[in-house]
């Protein structure tokens, strides 16, 4: 039990109110990540999309084993463009002329042709749909028309004598045809079966080609592109499914056909987590597998796009105007880039990019192994890349500030960046560090903020706290540094004054009758008083009554602080001479108005006004009051004293309040009391005036004051430095020395000449009084010596009060 409580205690301690907003927010940013939402989904997108833009795909040479088979460009699309288009007419064409394509192909010896166009109808031009669509042909021309074979037979022909793939389309609805539809490929699932079936996208039904050309093709693939959330195209679905049939794609199947195998295999690795394909034989040509996302779809990486070498114009090849060389041995791909048959996509290099160019690029990144991957256990890495630069930005911000905290995440946030390029650049794995920067970014604005509003918070506390104790310089130098504002305190040298009205009792009574003309009296008082002291760095402790205590060195440093709570006594007894004016001259007006009021309510008397006798009693009190003010003397005693004392919030953790303690405390306030009993406004202690040697001061006495046991010298405070250089205070200070001396060497009437010597030279600085108490302890000396029975005597006086 005593444990956990420790384990609360600490975590009360360590854990502020902006630790757990951090993590309520790092919490929500990792839950957004998992949902993973289209805005969210579209940044990284357009982030890797940089990146392929910064630095495309390079071509890259082929496996050894390929460069002495095939060309240099292994991949070529027939183009069926505009220049075809107006030369052999307008798509879709005849099938025997495709079929003638076909064959001017195989006799350049192409290693596969695959077609990213369809042939879901039958040829119009086949004779006999000539003979059922013209009309006004006799019975024995559609005969003999009908009798003649198909154009699709002869396509099928030039078909079987190459290896041919026919592109398949997919349809959100099934088609009548659709029931057997035929597979060219072996296709293996190694793993969960269900698990397999259940991430490859499926679609109800097929475009599928007339089941003439089918049966002649050896490849069936699927031609599906589907673009990002985006409509950019950055992945190509490898496998897709109608119902539980998988069918491989078109690119599969060239690769397939041109390796020569009949099998295709789907990899799933639970353990692992990953996905890929395998064709026997791949793995020679320098593609150990190719690797696919969690949907069976394989990540583009694009190359900038290259008419010249990659692209032929079908009417070239119709024409034979085609380098052989070019040929030979090439993978080829019929498709189209005009405009009007729409096959236009949009993809992270080209906003119109032909769909087939698209094969084509996935066909060179299997030939020269150039994929890009994004393994499950990099998002599991973002992830907790966002997990501990969250955890670094809730622990540092509020530990280090926003200047030093914004420097570290300058830094995190370029490795991220940095690892992310490097990874793209030498790894070929895609890796966000957008995502993680951001989340980084804002905890770090997010509690940056609230480090803020905090700390204006604790600055205004500071400043409400302070402002009436300190000077506003000095509030605002606290208010930067709120932590000093903690329970507990240091050890530190000060310098304590207390200040007290001499004659309070009298001064009460006056107002007995009137306490709340003593407030406004006390007020008028406390305010000049409190502004000398800080306007000289002082700091005020408290107010008891008529009473002030105030101290020097806190919670500010200041290495002055003698001097300037000396500078600070001596402007207040100035203050203290102006507020006795003050005083009398608010009397004056008090009884100027209360001689009038009286003055006009008689008037009233006379004439039967009944309340006018009452106004006549309430004046003539103030006018009482104001004569009794009048008679007022404003005087104070301050005690000065400088030691190492305890300074510090005192008090509890609900309430608490800035102030010190220590034996010099103590010695400070008996210093204040021991004023009057010297006759001398200010007696400052000795540290006191050792730290302040320039002021103009005298010994007063070895005094040992009520409540402490050792003796300590003190000295009264007359004047400031300028006081102190005038030869009046040098020839004086000089003689009061020398009555010290004969004081404390018993030499009475010596000491009694010399003190009546002092007591005229002392009329500037108004000490008189210090000397009318050397002369009482004079007279009770000669009847009572002070010290032992032997007359030794150290000088010091026991004081018994306060």
């Amino acid at each position: 039990m005593r444990i956990a409580i420790k384990f609360f205690n600490w975590t009360r301690r360590v854990v502020k109110p902006i630790h757990l907003v951090g993590l309520v927010m790092l919490a929500a940013l990792w839950g957004f990540r998992h949902w993973n939402p289209p805005p969210l989904q579209t940044f990284q997108l357009k982030t890797f999309d940089f990146y392929q833009n910064l630095q495309p795909r390079e071509p890259k040479d082929l496996h050894p084993q390929l460069q002495s088979v095939m060309p240099k460009q292994p991949v070529v699309i027939i183009d069926i463009d505009e220049m075809s288009l107006e030369k052999y007419g307008q798509w879709p064409w005849p099938r025997t002329l495709i079929g003638k394509l076909v064959d001017g192909l195989r006799k350049y010896g192409v290693a596969v042709i695959a077609f990213d166009v369809f042939f879901p109808e039958y040829d119009r031009m086949s004779p006999a749909l000539l003979a059922e669509n013209l009309q006004g042909l006799s019975d024995t021309l559609t005969e003999q028309l009908k009798a003649l074979p198909t154009t699709e037979s002869a396509f099928a022909d030039s078909i079987r004598k190459t290896r041919v793939v026919l592109g398949q389309g997919t349809l959100q609805e099934t088609k009548a045809m659709d029931g057997d539809l035929p597979v060219k490929a072996k296709i293996a699932l190694m793993g969960n079966r269900d698990k397999i079936l259940a991430r490859i996208p499926r679609f109800p039904g097929v475009l599928r080609n007339v089941p003439e050309l089918e049966s002649a093709a050896m490849g069936l693939g699927m031609v599906a592109l589907q673009p990002e959330i985006d409509g950019v195209i950055r992945r190509v679905n490898m496998a897709l499914r109608v119902d539980e049939q998988v069918y491989p794609t078109m690119t599969l199947e060239i690769i397939r056909l041109a390796l020569g195998q009949e099998n295709l295999l789907f990899r799933l690795d639970q353990k692992a987590q990953t996905q890929s394909i395998r064709i026997r034989g791949l793995k020679q040509i320098g593609t150990p597998e190719i690797p696919t996302d969690e949907r069976f779809r394989t990540w583009l990486h694009f190359r900038p796009h290259d008419f010249e070498n990659m692209y032929i114009s079908a009417a070239d090849v119709l024409d034979r105007n085609v380098d052989a060389e070019r040929l030979r041995n090439s993978l080829v791909l019929v498709g189209t880039s005009a405009l009007g048959l729409k096959d236009i996509r949009h993809t992270p290099l080209n906003a119109a990019l032909p769909g087939v160019e698209v094969h084509a690029q996935l066909l060179e990144m299997i030939l020269t192994n150039s994929f890009l991957d994004r393994p499950p256990w990099v998002q599991n890495a973002e992830v907790f890349a966002v997990v501990l630069v969250g955890i670094i930005m809730i622990v540092l911000v509020p530990l280090l500030g926003a200047t030093y905290t914004l420097l570290f995440a300058a830094v995190l946030i370029s490795g991220m960046v940095g690892f992310s390029w490097y990874a793209y650049t030498d790894l070929k794995i895609l890796v966000d560090a957008v995502y993680p920067s951001l989340s980084g970014l804002v905890l770090y604005m997010s509690l940056t903020y609230m480090n803020f509003i905090r700390e204006e918070r604790q600055k205004k506390q500071v400043r409400g706290a302070f402002s009436m104790y300190m000077s506003p310089a000095l509030v605002e130098k606290l208010a930067e540094d709120p932590d000093l504002l903690r329970l507990g305190g240091e050890m530190k040298e000060m310098t304590l004054l207390f200040a007290d009205i001499r004659g309070f009792t009298t001064i009460s009574e006056t107002y007995k009758e009137h306490p709340e003309s003593l407030t406004e009296f006390i007020n008028k008082f406390l305010t000049p008083m409190t502004g000398v002291i800080l306007e000289r760095e002082g700091t005020i402790d408290k107010y008891m009554g008529d009473c002030i205590m105030a101290f020097w060195n806190a919670p500010l440093d200041d290495d002055q602080h003698p001097a300037h709570a000396c500078e600070s006594a001596l402007a207040m007894l100035k203050a203290c001479d102006d507020v006795g004016v003050t005083v009398k001259a608010q009397a004056d007006e008090r009884a100027s108005q209360a001689r009038e009021t009286i003055a006009a309510a008689r008037e009233r008397l006379e004439k039967g006004d009944p309340e006018a006798e009452k106004e006549i009693k309430s004046a003539e009190e103030l006018l009482h009051l104001a004569e009794k003010e009048r008679d007022l003397t404003v005087k104070i005693g301050i005690g000065l004293n400088t030691d190492i004392c305890c300074v510090g919030n005192m008090g509890s953790d609900q309430r608490f309040d800035y102030s010190v303690l220590g034996d010099g405390v103590n010695l400070a306030s008996r210093l204040e009391g021991q004023s009057k009993t010297y006759g001398v406004p200010v007696v400052i202690g000795e540290d006191t005036k050792r730290q302040a040697s320039d002021y103009a001061c005298i010994e007063l006495d070895l005094i040992q004051v009520k409540g402490q046991t050792r003796p300590t010298r003190i000295f009264g405070l007359l004047g400031d430095q300028a006081a102190a250089s005038t030869g009046e205070f040098v020839a004086y200070q000089k003689r009061h020395d020398e009555l010290l001396l004969a004081y404390r060497a018993q030499k009475w009437d010596e000491a009694s000449t010399i003190s009546n010597e002092c007591r005229d030279l002392c009329g500037d600085w108004g000490s008189v009084g210090l000397y009318d108490l050397l002369d009482e302890r004079i007279q009770e000396y000669r009847i009572n010596p002070p010290g032992d029975e032997k007359g030794n005597w150290d000088g010091v006086y026991v004081a018994t009060s306060k």
